[in-house]
C-alpha cells in the first residue's frame, strides 16, 4: 500500500459513514443507517480505492522494498 493509497482509504471510509448516517435517504420509510451499519460500506470503500490508488501508483521507494527483501533472506 502506498501513502497516497492510505489516505485516499481514510478519507474515502470517513466521508462514506458520514454520508450514510446523514444523507436523508430511506428504504420503505428507513434509514440507511437502520438497514445497515454504516462501517459496512465504509469498509468497502475503503478498501477498494486503497487497492485501486495502489495499483494505479508507482512504488517509489526501493530502499524500503530492497531491505524488506534482505530480511527475508535472513529470517527464511
Amino acid at each position: 500500500m502506498t501513502k497516497n493509497a492510505a489516505l485516499a482509504g481514510m478519507v474515502t471510509g470517513a466521508v462514506t459513514v458520514l454520508l450514510w448516517i446523514y444523507l436523508p435517504l430511506t428504504i420503505n420509510g428507513q434509514s440507511l443507517s437502520s438497514l445497515m451499519y454504516e462501517i459496512v460500506p465504509g469498509f468497502i470503500l475503503c478498501s477498494l480505492v486503497i487497492y485501486v490508488v495502489s495499483t494505479l501508483s508507482p512504488q517509489d521507494n526501493s530502499e524500503v522494498l530492497a531491505r524488506h527483501d534482505e530480511m527475508l533472506k535472513h529470517h527464511v
